[in-house]
């Protein structure tokens, strides 16, 4: 069972994300300027893991990106591409993954989380796509992602 532990609005993996609302409620993402919104039923939630790493739900970022995300329970990988000319696959609990066939390694994994959901760390997935991704605080101090895909 994955549990997560709070500490001032960072989730670290340990946490409980079956329950209801333990998105991190202080992150704001941005893409191409436009805010994400997590707070629309089975969007998932985002949390900070072991590494430090932004581990966020596959469907909510890659859809939002305008990308496809393939699941294959049969090896369970996670192949998302963009339409133009990335792809990557990434494998549940491996820290290996590929862009465009090309061999890479991260220090995180993709996980599944309760009730089924994946999780992929934001920024490997965001930049083997292309896009640029900056961590920024708000005004009042909320920490922010800007996500700056190429067009």
């Amino acid at each position: 069972e994955v549990s997560v532990n709070s500490m001032d609005g960072v989730y670290l993996k340990n946490i409980d994300l079956s329950a209801e609302g333990n998105a991190i409620p202080s992150m704001v993402i941005y893409i191409d300027g436009e805010k994400i919104d997590l707070a629309t039923p089975n969007a998932g939630s985002i949390y900070i893991d072991e590494n430090g790493r932004t581990i966020v739900p596959l469907r909510t970022i890659t859809e939002a990106m305008g990308c496809t995300a393939k699941w294959d329970a049969a090896d369970q990988s996670i192949t998302i591409t963009d339409g133009k000319d990335a792809t990557v696959v990434f494998y549940l609990d491996q820290k290996t993954y590929w862009v465009n066939g090309e061999e890479r390694q991260m220090d995180t994994t993709a996980v599944s989380l309760p009730p089924g959901r994946t999780h992929v760390p934001l920024r490997f997935v965001a930049e083997s796509l292309g896009a640029q991704v900056e961590m920024t605080s708000a005004a009042d101090g909320r920490p922010q992602i800007q996500i700056t895909t190429r067009k």
